[in-house]
């Protein structure tokens, strides 16, 4: 209780209004029609929809604002607070929230060490054989993101994401790994194979001083991977905090399925998904479907399904209507077998959005995939993207903030702040933390992206060019990489190489899925804001023929 009223936001009021249990007295008939949501929004002569649009946007943000658990971000005089409130009635922008910026010095530093943070490094391989699909070679990383999960699950631990540790090989000083992670635990091991047994020889390091805090050897069948994790991850999760409750055991010693062959599926396709290639992707959803295959109950294997559709949308590999409904499908299937599930509600969350532009209902399945692990940054990415898209900026660059510090050396959580910041208007800020990463990752692609979109804002047309023509040499002639580099010449006045590039586009599109939208943008580059707006109209249009093919 006492971590929940310091550490965790509450929701903002247009959900609120959404749960009849925050609404409603609980002792009163629940069925009687004077109780009821719908009683209480008629009395107010408003809709569920209306009031919820009513106090979305600045009268959240005020709220909001007054509610933060940090002090130097709240208002800090009645004065501020009546400020706003006043240019709230007038119609007037509220001022601008006090959110960190994004570029802050001291937001630059590793995170904050907390008690509890943990980094659980891929297990080294020791005689293994390499190389094949057959063999064990995916045991290293897969058994590390296993514990990952099982680990997350524990509300009082932040366990860094696989992403964040996959960097740190066979050579790595986990001591050092620890210290750039900013956690105060780190867990290494290493696996030994002998014919149909493994090894595995694990210890629990504390980064302050080097001490181990605990150290265990197990030998078990090389098919029964999921007792390994059992014991692992309940002698860690002891020796980090002795004392757990009932509901944090049950949770530690959860199991994703019993079938060891389909854990075994499903950890490949882990192995291959945070490859991050587009090979490894498609390598990974036959692994998902096995382990379904092997197990039709399996809801990680779902969300990891509804996970691969949700990003090959965003990526518009293909049409994005397509990708949302297979991400939709997969994902309800995730949270029916499993209502505890994190991953499966951020999906769902994401698609719902994607397919249906659900916002009230998107938001309530993200915000409980993160009340049901709040250290589950991809939940919290999902989340600060749709906030960006409502137009609420200063919740949207939090939440992205929070989800880079729980994954503070992934890409994907790096750019989000990127992202929101640029769409928020903090172009500065935005630019400053995307210089940061191109410092020392020169070729990182998605902060080369992103950047030529804040180079085209901030009238530095020949770099915003050269970020996008990289983009396209590495990444291949996809619809946002030629999108980007033809509104990036349409910026800086080069007409005939963005006519072009919409020329090249168009025949592209006979092969490959190019998007109306990144048609638009070239388009708008050009200030031909009629066809730019009839391109967006059509993307619009396809997502709502899909909507209603669905419905059929």
């Amino acid at each position: 209780m006492a971590r929940v009223i310091c550490e965790e936001a509450p929701a903002p009021p247009s959900f609120v209004v959404t749960r009849p249990d925050d609404l409603l007295p609980t002792f009163v008939v629940t069925d009687d029609d004077a109780t009821t949501l719908r009683q209480v929004f008629t009395t107010r002569s408003a809709t569920l929809e209306s009031l919820r649009r009513d106090l979305s946007g600045a009268l959240d943000n005020i709220v909001m604002r007054a509610l933060r658990k940090e002090p130097q971000w709240r208002y800090q005089t009645a004065e501020q607070l009546r400020d706003d409130i006043v240019r709230y009635l007038t119609g007037v922008p509220i001022s601008d929230l006090p959110d960190s910026p994004v570029g802050r010095t001291q937001r630059k530093s590793h995170p904050i060490t907390t008690e509890n943070s943990l980094a659980v490094l891929p297990l080294k391989l020791m005689d293994l054989q390499h190389g094949s699909d057959s063999g064990p070679d995916y045991l290293g990383t897969g058994l590390a993101d296993a514990l990952i999960t099982r680990l997350s699950a524990v509300g009082r631990f932040a366990v860094r994401p696989t992403n964040s540790v996959l960097r740190y090989g066979a050579d790595s000083d986990p001591l050092v790994a620890g210290r750039e992670l900013g956690v105060a635990f780190v867990l290494d091991g290493r696996i030994r194979r002998a014919q149909d047994r493994i090894r595995v020889t694990i210890q629990l390091l504390s980064v302050l001083d080097g001490t181990a805090m605990w150290a265990g050897q197990f030998d078990e069948k090389l098919t029964d991977v999921l007792g390994l994790e059992d014991a692992i991850s309940s002698h860690v999760a002891e020796a980090i905090t002795p004392h757990l409750t009932g509901t944090e055991r049950v949770r530690l010693a959860k199991r994703g399925t019993n079938d060891p062959q389909a854990h075994e599926a499903y950890l490949r396709g882990r192995f291959y998904w945070n490859t991050f290639t587009e090979d490894g992707f498609a390598r990974a959803i036959v692994c998902y479907h096995q382990a379904i295959a092997l197990d039709p109950n399996y809801a990680l294997a779902y969300a990891g399904v509804a996970a691969y559709y949700n990003w090959l949308g965003s990526f518009t590999i293909l049409p994005f209507a397509e990708c949302s409904a297979a991400a939709y499908e997969a994902a309800s299937t995730a949270v029916a077998l499993d209502p505890t599930l994190a991953e499966g509600y951020a999906a769902l969350g994401q698609s719902i959005l994607c397919r249906d532009f659900a916002w009230a209902n998107a938001e309530r399945k993200l915000l409980r995939s993160i009340e049901l692990n709040p250290n589950y940054s991809a939940g919290r990415i999902h989340y600060a993207l749709q906030l960006a898209m409502e137009g609420r900026f200063a919740e949207s660059i939090h939440e992205a903030q929070l989800a880079r510090d729980l994954d503070p050396l992934a890409i994907i959580s790096r750019f989000t702040v990127v992202w929101c910041a640029y769409h928020g208007r903090h172009f500065d800020e935005a630019w400053e933390a995307c210089q940061e990463t191109l410092a020392t990752e020169p070729n990182n692609l998605m902060m080369l992206y992103g950047s030529s979109f804040l180079s085209s804002r901030m009238g530095r047309h020949d770099e915003a060019i050269a970020a996008a023509q990289k983009c396209v040499d590495t990444m291949g002639k996809a619809s946002h990489t030629l999108g980007r580099l033809g509104a990036a010449h349409a910026a800086a006045g080069n007409i005939e190489i963005a006519e072009a590039m919409l020329l090249e586009m168009d025949s592209i599109a006979a092969r490959r899925h190019i998007s109306p939208y990144h048609l638009a943008l070239v388009h708008c580059g050009l200030g031909r804001v009629e066809k730019a707006l009839d391109l967006l109209e059509r993307a619009a249009g396809d997502q709502r023929c899909q909507g209603a093919l669905d419905s059929r």
